[in-house]
């Protein structure tokens, strides 16, 4: 069966086949003859069964269980197709088949319904691409507060192993996710940020949000924590808390960056001077200060005429 990225899920869930189950280790036949007549299913269609219908038509298809064999089997797991690949292999199934097909929807309902506190990586993708599509249909503060509960869980996921990295991270989780881990934490701090605009609580969850990055992954991409750091350090200032935002860029302008990451550490620092930054902390003479250091750094071109205009923009009042 040909899915277009574009086609619907063939897994049910209502999403485009791209943002859901594309990058996934699973594919089924939809179209698979059962004694005689053709039958398929989706997570929907499953979930609209009750327990006891489910459990009965496992044992049906030979799958001998009951809700407490279930339930042992699943918290011992870390995704669904791990508990799945189990049942291939012990039960002799064909992936192609209905029965599998089956099987595999009913180890994410049930996991749902009688162990919901456990948390499966398919969760994980979920909820991100949840936030997605939440987010391009404008509900901003939906998105976020449903990505502040996917931050969380995935913490408890990983438990208790242990990752340093969000290419780790990635690592671990890339055979259940539509979407990279390294560029979520991206968008989730700057659609944070883009909400802090207009309500502060949310400044505070970008300075929450990138503290909790830098200090559980550390050894990631040395870019994405030079901008988780001064993400938290602009809030700081917004939310005119000064003091720390300066304590937390001079902590950032000492730790080992690239001259790149050095340039942009002292231009976010002396935007956070600007009016545009905030009014309340605009000091032009500190900004020339840190902007003028930004230039002892800078090696691109475009880079140091971007430094220039800024502090022809603070001579000129602009």
């Amino acid at each position: 069966m040909n899915i277009g990225r574009n086609d619907p899920c063939p897994c049910g869930s209502g999403k485009k086949y791209k943002k859901c189950c594309m990058n996934k280790d699973v594919t089924f036949d939809q179209t698979q003859p059962n004694n005689g007549k053709t039958e398929s299913w989706s997570l929907e269609k499953v979930a609209q069964l009750t327990s006891e219908e489910i459990f009965t038509k496992l044992n049906e298809l030979g799958l001998t269980m009951d809700e407490q064999s279930f339930v042992k089997a699943i918290i011992s797991k870390k995704s669904a197709k791990e508990l799945f690949d189990e049942w291939v292999k012990s039960y002799q199934l064909n992936e192609s088949t209905i029965s599998a097909e089956f099987a595999f929807y009913v180890i994410r309902v049930l996991a749902k319904r009688l162990a919901p506190d456990h948390i499966l990586a398919e969760m994980l993708h979920s909820m991100m691409q949840d936030g997605y599509q939440l987010y391009e249909n404008k509900e901003e503060e939906a998105a976020c507060e449903l990505w502040w509960e996917l931050w969380n869980k995935t913490f408890a996921w990983l438990t208790p192993r242990q990752v340093s990295s969000i290419e780790q991270l990635d690592a671990l989780t890339a055979p259940f996710m539509a979407q990279s881990y390294f560029n979520w934490v991206q968008d989730f701090e700057m659609a944070l940020s883009s909400l802090g605009q207009k309500d502060p609580r949310y400044l505070e969850m970008v300075f929450q949000f990138t503290t909790e990055f830098r200090k559980h992954f550390p050894e990631s991409n040395p870019s994405v924590l030079m901008n988780m750091g001064t993400a938290g350090a602009e809030a700081l200032f917004q939310l005119n808390q000064v003091k720390a935002g300066d304590t937390l860029f001079e902590a950032l302008s000492k730790e080992k960056y690239k001259d790149e990451e050095m340039t942009w550490i002292y231009v976010r620092w002396g935007d956070a001077y600007t009016e545009w930054m905030n009014p309340k902390t605009a000091d032009h003479q500190r900004a020339q200060a840190l902007y003028e250091k930004a230039l002892t750094f800078v090696k691109d071109a475009s880079d140091k005429q971007s430094i220039v205009e800024r502090i022809e923009d603070l001579k000129t009042g602009a």
